[in-house]
């Protein structure tokens, strides 16, 4: 977690480009989106241990729904939009059946019965 260990993803882009490391994708230097899009895939795999590091570096303490909303969005961002990503990501971390509605508004899911 170099990003929160640096304090901020620009910091790592530029540590990065210091270490003269490159993306092996684009045989480029690592761009701070890169960098974000890893860093929000570390999140969303393990929200449980971020979830403290995140709520630090906004300067406030977010309620379980808040926090749970943020992933989705995020999600949704990292996953480009993938219906079976994104719905795959939902169910491991138990957000699927909770945020249903929203899910189904942006994928166009069948209502529940």
């Amino acid at each position: 977690m170099l990003w929160i260990e640096l304090g901020t993803l620009q910091k790592v882009t530029n540590h990065y480009h210091a270490q003269g490391l490159i993306n092996p994708k684009t045989m480029k230097p690592f761009s701070l989106m890169a960098i974000w899009t890893s860093a929000m895939r570390y999140v969303l795999d393990n929200p449980k241990l971020t979830r403290e590091f995140y709520e630090a570096d906004l300067g406030e303490a977010l309620s379980d729904e808040r926090w749970e909303e943020m992933l989705i969005t995020r999600a949704f961002q990292v996953y480009n939009y993938s219906k079976s990503r994104t719905i795959k990501w939902a169910k491991t971390h138990g957000l699927f059946d909770k945020h249903y509605e929203v899910f189904a508004e942006k994928f166009k899911l069948p209502e529940r019965k």
